[in-house]
């Protein structure tokens, strides 16, 4: 009996690790990334849920303003709903 409840408490452990590695916050890109590789962190934020999505778009097209790259600021903000980001 114990070796059942043991095994059962290590695959519900398994399980929400499984579960907890699927559903990661995803995080804001670093400026230093933004500007190292644009186009890579531009299509990661086409990866994210569409509720992060914006937070990621505007923390790109930031970074991208800062370092005077303002043709990648545009197609950041093309693929926006916000006027904001112009």
């Amino acid at each position: 009996m114990k070796k059942i409840i043991l095994i059962l408490v290590i695959l519900l452990l398994i399980g929400i690790l499984m579960v907890g590695g699927c559903l990661k916050t995803p995080q804001t890109p670093s400026a230093e990334k933004v500007i190292e590789n644009p186009d890579e962190t531009i299509a990661t934020c086409e990866k994210v849920s569409e509720s992060d999505r914006g937070e990621c778009y505007d923390a790109v097209a930031s970074a991208l303003s800062e370092a005077g790259l303002f043709d990648k600021v545009m197609e950041v903000c093309d693929k926006t709903e916000s006027d904001d980001c112009y």
